[in-house]
Order: structure tokens, then C-alpha cells, then sequence
């Protein structure tokens, strides 16, 4: 089987690493396999920020890297992933501001567990199919008043412990919402009836 720093030279479409055991940083060849779909390397112990190769993963569908030890900034290249539905970054060091996810196809987003702080975007909701988004144990801040109302999709929405405030919006509850988890933020008022 090839090494993982060798996958470019394969150029494979899927990739599972899922608790393989593998440490260090990513390697930057990753980034050149331009045909993969989908990358799951979750429960390593990878460290360091993304390759800067990533940005090329033109194709990416799924990207799941939770549960690692990787850190810095969340690049704002990820918009280039014009394919993506699913990306999870949970349980790792990120940390800094979310950048925008103007992603058409982008179902799913989880950054739980990470070290991310400023305002949530405003911006994002123009991923449009957004229908599960978990920010939990961040230490994000601001007020989300007009941040979810263009999620039209949004059935999930997780932000717990994080330094969130303001008043929750009644628009909430026009959302098709089944799971709403807000609780160890500072949010004051009352839930919306949906």
C-alpha cells in the first residue's frame, strides 16, 4: 500500500486514515491528488496547520480531520473547495477567526472542541444547503440576531459553551430546526416556538 506521501503519484479518490495512528504534520503531497473526493483522517494525532496544498483539493466532497492536534487559523482557502458537503474540524487547536463558507454544496460544517474566537459570519448562510452546523466549546462571542436567518436548510444548530449573547432570535423558530442547543453561552430572553 502506498505511503501517504506518496498518494499523488496514485491519485486516488478516497482516502481513509481513520485511527491509523499516524503523528507529525500532513503531508504537503495530499494536497496534489486533485481527483480526491473524500478525506478522512480523523483520530490521529496529525499536528500543525493544513498544507498549504489543501487550497488545491478543487474536488473535495467530504474533508474530516477531527480529532487531531492541528492548529492555526482555519485558512479562508477552504472557499475554494467548490464540491464540499461535509467538513469537520472538530477536536483540534484551531484557532482564530471562522472564515466564510460561500459554499454552494456545503451541507455540513462541525468545529467543535477547537479554540476559535470572534463573531460567527455573517456570511454564513450563503452555503445555502447548510443543514448541520456544530460550533460547540469555541470561544466564539457576538450576538447571532441576524446570523441564521437565511438558513433556510438549518436543521442542526450547536453552540454550546462558547461567550455568545444577546437576545435569541425569534426567527429561530421559523427554521426547520429539530436539534437547537444553546446553553453555556449568554444568551438572554426566551426560546422561540416553532
Amino acid at each position: 500500500m502506498p505511503t501517504l506521501s506518496r498518494m499523488s503519484m496514485v491519485s486516488p479518490s478516497t482516502l481513509w486514515f481513520l485511527d491509523a495512528g499516524m503523528d507529525r504534520h500532513i503531508p504537503e503531497e495530499l494536497g496534489k491528488c486533485k481527483s480526491l473526493k473524500i478525506l478522512d483522517i480523523s483520530f490521529n494525532s496529525f499536528l500543525g496547520p493544513f498544507p498549504d496544498t489543501f487550497r488545491s483539493l478543487e474536488s473535495i466532497g467530504s474533508f474530516i480531520v477531527e480529532g487531531n492536534h492541528l492548529s492555526g487559523p482555519v485558512p479562508t482557502w477552504i472557499s475554494n473547495w467548490k464540491h464540499a458537503n461535509s467538513i469537520r474540524l472538530s477536536e483540534n487547536q484551531f484557532s482564530g477567526k471562522l472564515p466564510s463558507l460561500k459554499l454552494e454544496y456545503l451541507t455540513t460544517f462541525f468545529a467543535d472542541a477547537n479554540q476559535l474566537s470572534g463573531e460567527i459570519p455573517s456570511s454564513i448562510c450563503e452555503a445555502k444547503l447548510l443543514a448541520l452546523l456544530s460550533l460547540s466549546e469555541n470561544r466564539l462571542m457576538g450576538s447571532i440576531k441576524e446570523i441564521f436567518k437565511g438558513c433556510l436548510h438549518l436543521a442542526n444548530l450547536i453552540l454550546i459553551g462558547n461567550n455568545l449573547s444577546g437576545e435569541v432570535p425569534g426567527y429561530l423558530g421559523q427554521l426547520p430546526l429539530i436539534t437547537l442547543e444553546l446553553s453555556r453561552n449568554n444568551f438572554s430572553g426566551f426560546l422561540p416556538n416553532g
